[in-house]
């Protein structure tokens, strides 16, 4: 069964998803970095390293990362 766990802020959701989902080595989980492509603090360079930050993150509790930048994907 496929689950959806929707955030605002990367803050404290690896304990989330370990709470949710225990088992999460070789799992895919889509990531999709939209909201972050709306902010102006630091500009384009802290938005990229945010955003590999909070893939990293997710890489480092055993998940596939697939990465989605739903303003850039087509219907």
């Amino acid at each position: 069964m496929k689950k959806i766990l929707l955030v605002s802020m990367m803050q404290n959701v690896t304990e989330i998803l370990q709470k949710v989902e225990p088992e999460l080595t070789g799992k895919t989980v889509t990531y999709i970095p939209t909201a972050a492509l709306g902010e102006d603090d630091g500009g384009e360079e802290e938005i990229r390293r945010m955003v590999a930050e909070e893939a990293r993150m997710l890489g480092n509790l055993g998940l596939t990362v697939d990465t989605l930048k739903v303003s850039a994907a087509s219907l």
